[in-house]
């Protein structure tokens, strides 16, 4: 490396103040005044060199410096010396960002202790600290599941002052009577636009402040008690079904007995009158609504009911067995059928209507020729969208196709749940109006309104017909005999039943014992074992521990 400022590197310059022609022409075999162009040399140009010692080289070279031509001498000691310098501040830097990496873990460390100070008031944590003092462990060694998950450790700074928080948000959105459904809670929090989260930044409608809320806050406020279990919904999944059979305890019993149960109609049910039902028409197409997500249930069940067609109601995409099974029960109507389609207006909403169109395309290939059957995307659009002003949430970053969808709809995506919770009864309307070129909804008033004109105009002949009167007579005697014959037949049951009594011996059972032969296994978990025992034996599966000290 050559400096040209100074010579405290050992580098040492003659300037020669020689025309670059004529330097150029000292170094070319044409003899002088020739015209022929002359190649450019490349600088430096290496006159001479030799080693000074065995550490350092001593080079002489014609350089260029300032439009002069300069010879130069090199010491190697120098490019060494230079080297050595880079090292050390290389290494100085080094140590600094390592400063400020141990600075700033510590500041983290110090936030997550203050985050997860223990407050300590809560019936879990108290149990969890009592056992941990009488075991002499700490409690982390009981923590079954993560700090964030294990409700046991709930109990701190942050967990009371975000359970607090949704607790104070449900209060202010959701009526006492009803159920607080997580998504259109956070819809309408943040919708509001003038609620903060506990850390002061505006709750607004992204991913990072639903995870909280879902994750965090809601979580914290159930098991801190703040908000009642049940007044949750989690509409991301199905109801769980609860099935028993298990039978009550019973003392059983025998006994003489006759069946006594014959019994006689009112007298005014066996006089001639008008019955019937009205005259029913069948719609011209079989309806078959399909949604997203469970939670727009509260909405097109009861249409689905109204219409007497289908609802389907898969988490996301429908799988292919349950589009297969549609199809079929589709094919076995002789009506031709509608989908209508509702999901969220993103591009996996809009991919999954194209994806469904296309199976059932497939399917009538393959498995039903006749099959007649149209799809609909019906909500949510962008007109939706924008009339109704419902919010928009960030495209998620490993979207590939939020290029194109942005480009084409000038919009990121917003999801159907916002618009069951910000306009319920605008979600019913537009059902309503998908349905309206493909389901007749006075029909069935009219047909009814038939029947009950003929019912009128037959009563008034009844009525006024002579023999209604000497008929409705001679039943009315009738009905008195079936009565006395009736009598008649208990009091001679009732007398064969005292003559057989004696006869017959009362109950006396011998209760049998329950009789189980196969070992009982080791359980996961039983209320027999002591907190430390329980808590040790779930933390040792959970870890794959197959045996020992967790």
């Amino acid at each position: 490396m050559n400096n040209r400022v100074g010579l405290d590197y050992r580098q040492h310059s003659i300037v020669g103040r020689a025309s670059n022609a004529a330097i150029v022409a000292g170094f070319s075999d044409e003899p002088p005044g020739s015209e022929a162009p002359h190649p450019a040399p490349d600088f430096p140009i290496v006159i001479a060199e030799w080693p000074r010692n065995r550490s350092d080289l001593v080079r002489i070279s014609l350089d260029r410096y300032n439009n002069c031509f300069t010879i130069d001498t090199w010491h190697k000691q120098h490019r060494t010396t230079e080297r050595a310098k880079q090292r050390d501040l290389e290494r100085l830097a080094r140590d600094f960002k390592r400063r400020m990496r141990d600075r700033e873990r510590a500041a983290r460390a110090e936030a997550r202790r203050d985050k997860n100070a223990i407050i300590g008031t809560g019936v879990l944590y108290q149990e969890i600290a009592a056992a941990a003092a009488a075991s002499g462990l700490p409690v982390t060694a009981l923590a079954v599941l993560s700090s964030g998950s294990d409700p046991y450790l709930r109990d701190t700074v942050h967990g009371h002052r975000d359970g607090q928080w949704f607790a104070d948000q449900v209060a202010r959105f959701i009526a006492p009577d009803k159920k607080v459904h997580l998504r259109g809670l956070h819809y309408l929090v943040s919708s509001a636009a003038d609620v903060r989260s506990p850390d002061g930044s505006p709750f607004v409608n992204d991913y990072e402040c639903w995870k909280w809320l879902q994750g965090h806050a809601s979580y914290a406020a159930r098991w801190l008690g703040l908000v009642p279990f049940e007044r949750i919904r989690d509409e991301r999944n199905e109801p769980p079904r609860v099935i028993s059979y298990a039978p009550s305890p019973l003392a059983g019993a025998g006994y003489l007995t006759a069946d006594f149960g014959i019994e006689l109609p009112q007298i005014g049910t066996l006089m001639p009158h008008l019955s019937g039902t009205s005259p029913v028409v069948p719609q011209p197409y079989r309806i078959i609504l399909i949604g997203e997500k469970s939670s727009l249930a509260d909405v097109l069940e009861p249409i689905a009911k109204e219409v007497a067609g289908e609802l389907l109601l898969p988490s996301g995409e429908p799988s292919i067995t349950m589009i297969a099974e549609m199809a079929a029960r589709a094919a076995e109507d002789p009506r031709p059928a509608v989908v209508l389609y509702f999901c969220d207006f993103d591009p996996s909403g809009h991919q999954m209507a194209h994806s469904v169109a296309r199976k059932l395309q497939a399917l009538r290939t393959l498995r039903h020729p006749e099959l007649k059957i149209e799809l609909h995307q019906v909500a949510l659009t962008i007109d939706q969208v924008r009339r109704l002003g419902l919010p928009s949430t960030p495209l998620k970053p490993t979207e590939k196709r939020a290029d194109k969808w942005r480009a084409h709809h000038g919009h990121e995506q917003t999801e159907i749940d916002a618009l069951a919770a910000l306009h319920p009864g605008e979600l019913r309307r537009i059902a309503l109006e998908a349905l309206a070129p493909f389901y007749d909804f006075t029909l069935a008033q009219r047909c009814d309104a038939e029947f009950q004109k003929w019912h009128s105009e037959a009563a008034v002949q009844l009525l006024t017909h002579p023999a209604r009167v000497a008929g409705e007579k001679k039943i009315r005697t009738a009905f008195k005999g079936v009565e006395k014959a009736r009598a008649a037949l208990i009091r001679t049951q009732r007398g064969a039943l005292r003559a057989l009594r004696g006869a017959i011996p009362r109950s006396e059972f011998t209760t049998p014992e329950v009789e189980i032969k196969a070992p009982s296994p080791s359980p996961l978990f039983t209320t027999s074992d002591g907190f430390i025992a329980a808590t040790r034996k779930l933390i040792a599966s959970k870890a794959l521990d197959d045996g020992g000290e967790p």
